[in-house]
């Protein structure tokens, strides 16, 4: 019994900090997922559910901010209209700088967990 609580606190703390962890530099999209590999890949994934383009930052930022249910009604939203248009500009930013880095994260690396 005292190994099974062991275990689950050291899953629990596993858990946390994989989450909570914000990379270094967060305005160079290239600094990030070289930070953060996993996070490439699964950003390459989003736009299935809701038909929503990954490269539309605006609609993407808003079908994120007011979830599935929310995102048809977001144009009565000024507030996150507002939001979603800095995420836009962000992204444009990001794709820059990805141009010049994606070559290298788009090779298969073997990740041991």
């Amino acid at each position: 019994m005292k190994i099974l609580k062991i275990n689950y606190l050291f899953i629990l703390i596993i858990f946390i900090s994989g989450c909570s962890s914000v990379p270094k530099n967060t305005s160079n999209s290239c600094s990030i997922f070289n930070e953060r590999y996993m996070w490439y890949k699964h950003a390459k994934k989003t736009e299935k559910i809701l038909k929503v383009s990954k490269k539309d930052a605006f609609k993407q930022y808003i079908a994120y901010h007011e979830g599935w249910g929310n995102y048809k009604n977001y144009k009565n939203n000024k507030k996150v209209i507002n939001l979603a248009k800095r995420v836009e500009k962000q992204s444009h930013l990001y794709k820059k700088q990805l141009l010049e880095c994606q070559s290298k994260f788009n090779k298969n690396k073997y990740i041991i967990f």
